[in-house]
């Protein structure tokens, strides 16, 4: 995820010709020093803050039309600790307290089943089963297909397509990889709702870099469904510039079928 690195460089920019950072951006670099500390790969941590950058990014995107870090500082909110915090908190509970009638192991006993329904639960619903619980009832009740995809929704449908098909996926911290690794396909996945036009070069050198650190043979960014065509066709210039030959654009929705082509492009 190229997020976290990226946003402590514009901030450090922004800054420089103050004497002094603001308490809550000295806040946030001195917790990003101690995740580097720590390393991104496999950081809940990281992940929890990475996420939280994104849903801010799309709150500026929506508000702005578009961004530019260079221009538009990121704000850090006063009490940023105490929200990141928060959130490390959920993730770690096992399973929330919600009484003897109703627990994870009794609704979900196959353990992959209910290791995925923990996990949306913590980062959705902040550790309520009920809540999930009733987000399960409408979302079966309203057609998926119409709504728009949610970045976690868009990870984890991608993560689905990829386990039904009994693959490895390695989920990346690393800020200068792409979100998801596929070892036996040597496929790197980058999932975006958004990108700006400062964001295309982000995303060039980002795809540029996995291509770099790994042996990778295929590139994928996966849009949401519902994204406008002729936003869709502006993030295709990217793979018809031909930059990074092994590059693909797709919305999630093609997902399955790009997979179920690969095994022959891998024998080619």
């Amino acid at each position: 995820m190229y997020l976290i690195q990226e946003i402590v460089k514009n901030l450090c920019l922004n800054y420089e010709s103050d004497n002094k950072y603001p308490s809550s951006v000295r806040e946030f670099l001195d917790y990003c020093t101690l995740l580097e500390k720590e390393g991104y790969e496999s950081n809940e941590k990281a992940f929890n803050l990475a996420m939280w950058i994104r849903e801010q990014l799309t709150v500026l995107a929506s508000t702005l039309r578009g961004y530019d870090l260079r221009i538009h500082k990121f704000e850090i909110p006063l009490e940023f600790s105490k929200i990141i915090e928060t959130r490390n908190s959920e993730t770690l509970k096992s399973e929330p307290s919600t009484g003897n009638s109703l627990s994870f192991e009794v609704l979900f006993p196959d353990p992959e089943v209910r290791n995925f329904a923990i996990e949306r639960t913590q980062l959705l619903h902040k550790g309520s089963i009920i809540s999930y619980l009733k987000y399960l009832v409408n979302r079966e009740r309203k057609s998926l297909q119409g709504d728009s995809a949610t970045l976690l929704d868009l990870i984890q449908t991608c993560k689905e397509e990829l386990k039904r098909r009994k693959l490895k996926v390695i989920s990346n911290f690393n800020p200068q990889e792409v979100d998801l690794w596929v070892p036996g396909l040597s496929l790197g996945i980058e999932i975006r709702e958004t990108i700006s036009l400062a964001g295309i070069n982000n995303l060039v050198n980002l795809l540029k870099s996995t291509n770099h650190t790994k042996n990778t043979k295929f590139l994928l960014v996966i849009s949401p469904d519902d994204l406008p065509d002729l936003i869709f066709d502006s993030w295709r210039e990217i793979e018809r510039s031909n930059k990074l030959p092994n590059l693909t654009i797709l919305r999630v929705g093609d997902l399955s079928n790009y997979l179920d082509r690969l095994p022959e492009l891998l024998q080619t």
